[in-house]
């Protein structure tokens, strides 16, 4: 930074320097089970506060540095191939020379995952706003393991007979994958399986 000094019309003007260290935001990407580093994990940054989105990978321990600007908030997400995306949070940078932010991701293996915001209304099939936040990390991993096939289930509880629950657990399972259509993914990537009441949310 440089700033020109003035301290009476007699005297000379004087240039002084003034050498600021940076203010930077590492961010370490880990297996949230493991805790091991992730390398070459898609990170995206973005800021009100910087004039485009970046868009970069870590290192082979996990990690990238970012140079941020004081009382900026900054707004990440995180994704790896055969991992989970990790939805967007913010993070408001203070005075300090560095930030240290770790983003936990889980690794997706054959064991089932729950996707805790997909509910349903009584007797409906249709998706709720609120769970777009999950499909959408859904959709993010899918186009990042274009190879991944998905079994996308659907429950009721033991309310009505046999029969209704599985036919309107096949029905929510379909509309997900309806909305995954619509959002890029191929139908030839997703089977929609009901279970009815054989495998019951209120167990």
């Amino acid at each position: 930074v440089s700033k020109t000094i003035i301290e009476n019309e007699k005297q000379a003007l004087q240039k002084v320097v003034i050498e600021l260290e940076p203010m930077v935001m590492q961010v370490k990407v880990i297996n949230d089970v493991t805790k091991a580093p992730i390398p070459n994990a898609k990170l995206t940054c973005s800021s009100p506060c910087q004039q485009s989105v970046k868009v970069n990978s870590t290192d082979e321990n996990g990690k990238i540095n970012y140079a941020v600007q004081d009382k900026c908030t900054y707004t990440l997400e995180a994704s790896a191939k055969s991992y989970l995306p990790k939805p967007a949070s913010q993070y408001t940078i203070t005075l300090v020379d560095t930030t240290y932010v770790i983003i936990e991701l889980t690794q997706i293996t054959e064991k089932a995952i729950a996707l805790n915001n997909i509910y349903y209304d009584f007797d409906k099939w249709n998706i709720r706003p609120e769970a777009e936040e999950d499909l959408n990390m859904l959709v993010a991993f899918m186009k990042n393991n274009p190879d991944a096939i998905v079994e996308l289930s659907s429950h009721t509880d033991a309310r009505g007979d046999d029969a209704y629950n599985l036919s309107l657990s096949q029905k929510r399972a379909q509309s997900a994958v309806t909305w995954l259509v619509m959002h890029g993914i191929s139908d030839s990537k997703i089977k929609p399986v009901g279970y009815g009441e054989t495998k019951p949310v209120n167990n």
